[in-house]
């Protein structure tokens, strides 16, 4: 597409074809009765498009409990940002492990946290995010330009996969809870900053064409 409004309503995506990814358990944590991966309470389903220079990210997280969501508006890399409700993103160029990844989380209020190899004096500044409300769920878009990137990186690393990972962190709303985290691509660990756990993405397969 050549362009998408940032607005929190994914059904856009959805009516154009985007296919949804399905988050699992985070740790892949087995139920010991049914020695089966414990199932998630609150499901989260993913989409990925590409716009003009940009990936966009789109999240549905369904929520039992939208009236105690853990969030509020925060200034920009608030460290406080990743332990609301949020959604985080994983991702560095390449298909190799890599130590060095930009780490984008938005929470359930639009705030966003970025950084680069861990370091948030990194700014994305024309990442763009904008979350919508509803009854069961709260939809989430983040649009992150190529040339916050690198565009030159970008160009270089089309044709090959990119390391990428989503994961959803959802904080106990209320006491008898835990803690529920998922992921896109499961970490096998409590721990979302697992390189080796990333899955990989194809920019080509969405028709990316940064510009010359």
């Amino acid at each position: 597409k050549e362009e998408i409004l940032i607005d929190g309503d994914i059904r856009e995506q959805i009516n154009a074809g985007a296919i949804p990814v399905f988050f699992k358990k985070l740790d892949s944590k087995v139920d010991p009765i049914t020695n089966k991966t414990t199932l998630l309470k609150n499901k989260t389903e993913g989409w990925l498009c590409t716009v003009k220079d940009s990936l966009v990210v789109s999240i549905k997280c369904y929520e039992l409990s939208m009236d105690k969501l853990v969030s509020s508006g925060r200034i920009r890399d608030d460290s406080e940002i990743y332990v609301d409700d949020a959604v985080e993103i994983f991702l560095s160029m390449g298909p190799e492990e890599n130590p060095t990844y930009y780490h984008i989380v938005v929470n359930a209020h639009g705030s966003i946290y970025d950084s680069y190899d861990g370091n948030i004096n990194w700014s994305g500044s024309n990442i763009k995010a904008a979350v919508v409300r509803k009854e069961t769920f709260w939809e989430l878009e983040v649009q992150i330009p190529f040339e916050d990137l690198g565009l030159e990186k970008v160009k270089a690393s089309m044709g090959q996969s990119w390391r990428f990972n989503l994961v959803r962190h959802r904080p106990i709303h209320q006491p008898g809870e835990e803690l529920e985290e998922s992921a896109w691509s499961p970490t096998n660990s409590v721990k979302s900053h697992v390189p080796s756990r990333f899955g990989h993405m194809f920019l080509d397969v969405m028709n990316a064409s940064p510009k010359k």
